[in-house]
């Protein structure tokens, strides 16, 4: 699998641990020197580089999933659901009949991201 990680945004990490918020200001001096404006460094706050990992779509003639691994599948005529791969073949929930049907004609798959990470605001 082909991964690309760039740093996209910066993240405040408080001396507990504990992210506070993230900027998307990629400018890492002039992020620093606000950041050290603020007297941040002084009482223990970091600058937390943000990786966002883009994950590349994968044919099926080159890889497939692991077993019960849930995917974002690509398929003739440009569909596109998330799935699950199981015993060999890609499962796509019906939410009309509630049950998991089959997914033909798949030739491309990726990944599901991670969850979301929430941040909370500095308060002063």
């Amino acid at each position: 699998m082909t991964t690309k990680a760039e740093v996209k945004a910066w993240a405040v990490k408080e001396p507990q641990g504990k992210i506070l918020f993230n900027t998307t200001s990629i400018n890492y001096d002039a992020l620093f020197k606000a950041f050290e404006f603020q007297g941040f460094i002084e009482k223990g706050y970091a600058l937390i580089p943000l990786l966002i990992t883009t994950n590349l779509w994968i044919s099926i003639k080159d890889r497939m999933p692991e077993e019960n691994q849930r995917v974002l599948m690509y398929g003739l005529g440009d569909r596109q659901f998330t799935a699950l791969y199981q015993r060999g073949e890609f499962w796509a929930y019906n939410p009309h009949n509630e049950s998991l049907d089959e997914c033909e004609e798949v030739t491309h798959w990726m990944a599901l991201p991670e969850a979301p990470v929430s941040i909370t605001e500095v308060r002063e």
